[in-house]
């Protein structure tokens, strides 16, 4: 196997990191369309206003 870059060791970019990162991408976008909004980048615009609630919210009971 190759050399894998310093930077990419330091935020955890080997082994299943990629894998792992695409799966939580895809949950975040099926909440989100779960949730009604149709435009993805507006609906993480709008979650972004309020990081500690709005996401909370969304993952949250209904």
């Amino acid at each position: 196997m190759g050399q894998i870059p310093r930077n990419f060791r330091a935020i955890g970019l080997t082994e299943h990191g990629p894998e792992n990162m695409a799966t939580l991408r895809s949950f975040a976008i099926n909440c989100l369309r779960a949730a009604g909004h149709h435009n993805i980048a507006a609906g993480l615009r709008e979650m972004s206003y309020e990081p500690f609630t709005r996401p909370l919210t969304l993952l949250g009971p209904r």
